[in-house]
């Protein structure tokens, strides 16, 4: 008899440790959901609308893509090895496309992702991870892998739905100064993969 009970008890103890397990599992994970909030639950009026807000910077964003084609279709190799060496100054060559026009295209999206904050404070801390962690470091490497995947026809990809990305993008490359323009459009066309 005494054998019995002392089953019966080492079962219901081993049913508790179990409970007791899977219970913290369940709070650990109810836990770390809640330090990633999501767009919904946050405690904004409304849902950002990111599409209201990079208009031009996506209008931008699409001519430096079909440049790029452009360049790719002209001289594939000489754009790639641009690209593989991280030559701004040879790429700049090639796309046709001057410094004075990469300042103004990242004052563009600065100012558009400074009216979105405005209108909504924090969001920046809300969206943080960019689907392209390394593009500050090798935008331009990324950004001839892109447009070799696509064969020089990154323009002509779905253009919709792209302002979620670049403002998430935007807030990733926002500390390379000249490289902005290619990061930017690498890492964008990397995470509209996704969305």
């Amino acid at each position: 008899m005494k054998y019995k009970s002392v089953k019966v008890w080492s079962a219901l103890a081993a049913v508790l440790m179990m409970t007791a397990f899977v219970s913290c599992n369940k709070d650990q994970d109810k836990q770390e959901t809640m330090e990633k909030p999501t767009v919904d639950a946050l405690q904004w009026e409304s849902k950002p609308d990111f599409d209201a807000y990079f208009q031009k910077t996506t209008v931008l964003l699409q001519q430096f893509w079909l440049a790029c084609d452009e360049a790719y279709y002209r001289d594939s190799v000489a754009f790639m090895r641009a690209c593989q060496t991280e030559s701004l100054s040879d790429l700049m060559g090639l796309i046709r496309i001057d410094e004075q026009q990469f300042r103004h295209f990242r004052e563009v999206a600065m100012s558009e992702l400074e009216q979105i904050e405005a209108d909504y404070p924090g969001i920046r801390k809300t969206f943080y991870e960019s689907p392209c962690q390394d593009c500050t470091e090798h935008a331009l490497s990324h950004l001839g892998e892109v447009v070799a995947q696509s064969h020089g026809s990154l323009s002509k990809g779905d253009g919709s739905n792209l302002s979620m990305c670049v403002f998430v993008c935007s807030m990733a490359c926002m500390t390379t100064m000249e490289l902005y323009l290619p990061c930017l459009a690498s890492c964008v066309s990397i995470c509209h993969k996704y969305f």
